[in-house]
């Protein structure tokens, strides 16, 4: 389930070429991101509404300038990301390990 503080993979950057009338930045397909905010909104271009996701990583202030939210992503694009801790600490582990003598 995602919620905030979640990581998220991007599995589908195919965005329509008006998505630069409102965005800076958009997540790329194979990214990692950090999820800040879930809410609902609607797509400017599609007009369709759904649940949209605001990322730490990318920096989008909605161009209104009474607004206080950010450009949200639909939540269809993403895919919970899982670390796997063990996996990554038993690589360490096997790591040689140098102790600064000669």
């Amino acid at each position: 389930m995602i919620v905030p503080g979640s990581l998220v993979i991007c599995i589908n950057d195919d965005f329509p070429v008006q998505v630069w009338d409102y965005a800076r930045e958009v997540p790329r397909k194979g990214n990692v991101y950090t999820v800040k905010e879930i809410g609902s909104g609607r797509n400017p271009v599609t007009r369709v509404s759904g649940p949209g996701l605001v990322l730490f990583e990318l920096d989008n202030p909605w161009p209104k300038p009474d607004s206080k939210t950010q450009v949200r992503f639909s939540i269809w694009r993403f895919r919970e990301y899982f670390v796997d801790t063990e996996a990554r600490d038993e690589q360490e582990e096997a790591q040689p390990v140098e102790n600064g003598t000669e």
